[in-house]
């Protein structure tokens, strides 16, 4: 069964915007990753 190339493209582009964001937030001060909150997800 072969992929549709334009929804592949689509959850790339998704996943580009989602990692871009969480680069975006991470090195923020009031942004705390600790293992319970990554717990708590």
């Amino acid at each position: 069964m072969e992929q549709d190339p334009f929804k592949e493209y689509l959850k790339e582009s998704e996943a580009d915007k989602v990692s871009s964001w969480i680069a975006e937030i991470l090195p923020e001060t009031a942004f705390s990753f600790s293992p319970n909150a990554y717990i708590s997800i």
